[in-house]
C-alpha cells in the first residue's frame, strides 16, 4: 500500500470518486452552454426571418390587389373599345350604301349639268 506522500498517491484526488472526472463535467456544461447559445441564436434568426417573410407576404398581397385592379380597368377599357368598334362597323354597314347612293345621284346630277353646258 502507498503512503500518502508517495508518488502513487500524487496522481489521485482526495474525496469521493464516482467514476468520472470533474473536467468532463465542466466540458459537458460548456458544450451544453454553447449548444444552448446556438439554439437561442437560431431562434432569434428564425424570428427575424419570419418577420421579413410576413412583411414580404403583406407587400405581395397589396401588389397583387393593385395589379388585379389595374387588370380590371384594362379589361373595361378593352370592352369599351370593342363596343365602339362594333358600333362603328355596324353604322358603316348600314349608312355606307345610303351615302354611296346619295353621292352617286349627286355625281350624276353634276355630270348632267356639266354636260348641258351650264
Amino acid at each position: 500500500m502507498a503512503e500518502p506522500g508517495s508518488r502513487e498517491s500524487a496522481g489521485r484526488r482526495s474525496g469521493p470518486s464516482h467514476g468520472f472526472s470533474t473536467d468532463a463535467v465542466v466540458e459537458s456544461a460548456l458544450e451544453h452552454s454553447l449548444s444552448l447559445q446556438a439554439v437561442i441564436e437560431l431562434q432569434r434568426s428564425v424570428g427575424r426571418l419570419e418577420g421579413k417573410v410576413d412583411e414580404l407576404s403583406r407587400q405581395m398581397g397589396s401588389e397583387v390587389d393593385r395589379l388585379s385592379r389595374q387588370i380590371a380597368r384594362q379589361q373595361k377599357a378593352i370592352a369599351w373599345m370593342t363596343g365602339v368598334i362594333f358600333t362603328a362597323v355596324g353604322a358603316l354597314l348600314i349608312l355606307g350604301p345610303i351615302i354611296a347612293w346619295v353621292l352617286n345621284n349627286h355625281f350624276d346630277q353634276i355630270l348632267n349639268t356639266l354636260a348641258k353646258g351650264g
